[in-house]
């Protein structure tokens, strides 16, 4: 169990953890001491608990973050889709028998 502090809404992050929008989400959308039910999440399946939660004063850039969070998943997918392609392909790498 660990304890995440500064956790913002408008950028997705957890410290320690890495890129969690859905768990920040979910942790913004507790009452302080609420838990959530377990959930699968970018790093794992995660359990979030809101220990306390401030009101910001400054409205966030909805359409900033959703410009990152749509670069982020394309280059995951692309990466996904060569991890994808390099296993299902029958390529044998023979470079030793060249260099």
């Amino acid at each position: 169990m660990k304890t995440a502090d500064n956790v913002v809404l408008g950028t997705g992050q957890l410290p320690g953890v890495g890129n969690e929008p859905l768990a920040v989400g979910k942790a913004f959308g507790l009452k302080p001491g609420q838990k959530s039910a377990p959930f699968q999440g970018e790093q794992g399946v995660l359990v979030v608990e809101a220990v306390s939660v401030q009101k910001p004063t400054v409205p966030t850039d909805v359409k900033s973050v959703r410009q990152q969070l749509m670069a982020q998943r394309a280059a995951r997918t692309d990466n996904l889709t060569y991890e994808a392609i390099k296993q299902h392909a029958n390529v044998k790498d023979e470079r030793t028998k060249f260099f």
